[in-house]
C-alpha cells in the first residue's frame, strides 16, 4: 500500500470522502421554543390556521403532518393519528418564521397541553 508521509493513502482517501459526504447532508434547523395555543380552524382553502387571542395564525405544519380540509378540518400527525379537529384547542410548538408571517410548527403539536 502506498503511503503519504506516515499515513496510508487509503486512510487519507477515506477521510477525504467522508468529509465530502458530510457536505451533502442537509443542515439541521433549530426549532424555536415558543408555544402557540389556540383553536384549529379552516383557512378558507385546503389548510388550517390557529386562532389565538382573536388573531389568525397561518401555520406551516411539519412535512409529515396532513390537513384534511373536511368539513370539519382535521389535522393528522406523522402516523396518521388525529391530532385535532376544527374548533378544538391545539398546542403548537415552534415560532414565527422570518419574512413570511407564518407560525413554523416544530417539536410539540397536540390537543393536549405539554
Amino acid at each position: 500500500m502506498r503511503s503519504v508521509g506516515r499515513a496510508p493513502l487509503a486512510v487519507i482517501l477515506t477521510v477525504g470522502l467522508a468529509a465530502c459526504a458530510l457536505d451533502l447532508l442537509p443542515t439541521p434547523q433549530a426549532c424555536a421554543g415558543a408555544l402557540l395555543q389556540g383553536l384549529l380552524a379552516p383557512d378558507g382553502g385546503d389548510g388550517a390556521v390557529v386562532i389565538a387571542d382573536s388573531i389568525e395564525y397561518r401555520v406551516v405544519w411539519p412535512d409529515e403532518y396532513v390537513v384534511e380540509p373536511g368539513p370539519p378540518v382535521r389535522l393528522r400527525g406523522s402516523t396518521g393519528n388525529l391530532v385535532a379537529s376544527a374548533g378544538e384547542t391545539v398546542y403548537v410548538g415552534g415560532g414565527m418564521g422570518a419574512g413570511d408571517r407564518a407560525w413554523v410548527a416544530c417539536g410539540y403539536v397536540s390537543r393536549d397541553p405539554p
